[in-house]
């Protein structure tokens, strides 16, 4: 076989759905949240989860969708970060996260020269929520 990719009609993952967005509550009891928040756009982004006890609820790449109630997509980075600080406890987050929903479909596919699939994936939005790393053959 040569080098050169090789097409051939397999079953392949398309994004067919727009991706949607998910959203879940969080309350807080502590005073420090143990968040790492950055600002991208108008959403404020979970960089790092520092509190082992709050990484089962938060995860990296969500975004600050409401505090206490309140939508905070249109308010300053700043309040937001004050109103984390100063709002008593227990205190009630709502994180968002972007879900892609692929389906199967037949498609054209290039192969490598070792006859290994090779697929393009086209991302909408932020975070995934993928890991991607090479397969052990």
């Amino acid at each position: 076989k040569s080098a050169s990719a090789i097409y051939k009609s397999v079953p392949a993952p398309i994004l067919h759905n727009p991706p949607t967005d998910a959203f879940h509550d969080v309350v807080f009891d502590t005073v420090k949240l143990g968040l790492i928040l950055r600002k991208r756009g108008r959403l404020i982004i979970v960089e790092q989860v520092k509190n082992p006890q709050h990484a089962k609820f938060v995860q990296v790449g969500s975004w600050l969708h409401a505090v206490d109630g309140s939508p905070v997509r249109r308010v300053p980075f700043e309040t937001v970060v004050k109103m984390l600080q100063t709002l008593p406890r227990p205190l009630k987050v709502t994180f968002g996260k972007t879900v892609t929903k692929l389906r199967r479909e037949s498609a054209e596919v290039a192969t490598s020269h070792d006859a290994s699939p090779v697929y393009t994936l086209q991302f909408y939005s932020l975070p995934t929520g993928l890991s991607l790393r090479p397969s052990p053959h």
